[in-house]
């Protein structure tokens, strides 16, 4: 389902009383789904990628999201109680707020990163002496 109101009305109909949801936290992705789940009050619980591709490796052949959302149905009939234990079920809102504030920075650093990159591209291909004029590419004095 796409993260949007539609998609979260496609997945809401297929949650029934005490189902419980599982999934991977996918960054900035994952925000969408784990406030509207609070907020419809759904009990679920969020697997860092690393402890779920641990413990997925032995189910783990062909990496689809697919085949990843079947594996982590699996694990929540198999693993559920080790999963309780491990997972942040509700942590508390500053946390949560830092964490998202962390995400969003992340995220605003590639997106920096990128448009340094395809600038310095673009005026390379214009001054091509341009290396050589100045010794750090990415200076302000030199962009």
């Amino acid at each position: 389902f796409k993260h949007n109101k539609s998609g979260f009305q496609i997945l809401n109909s297929y949650i029934k009383p005490g189902t419980i949801i599982i999934f991977e936290t996918t960054g900035v992705y994952s925000a969408q789904l784990t406030t509207y789940l609070k907020n419809k009050k759904v009990k679920f619980y969020e697997l860092n990628p690393l402890e779920a591709k641990l413990r997925m490796a032995s189910l783990r052949r062909n990496k689809t999201d697919k085949n990843d959302s079947f594996k982590l149905a699996l694990l929540g009939k198999t693993q559920l109680a080790e999963i309780k234990n491990h997972c942040n079920k509700q942590s508390n809102s500053l946390y949560e707020s830092l964490r998202i504030l962390s995400l969003r920075y992340k995220q605003l650093i590639k997106c920096r990163t990128r448009i340094l990159n395809f600038l310095r591209s673009s005026l390379e291909l214009t001054f091509p002496e341009l290396n050589q004029i100045f010794k750090k590419a990415y200076a302000v004095l030199a962009l």
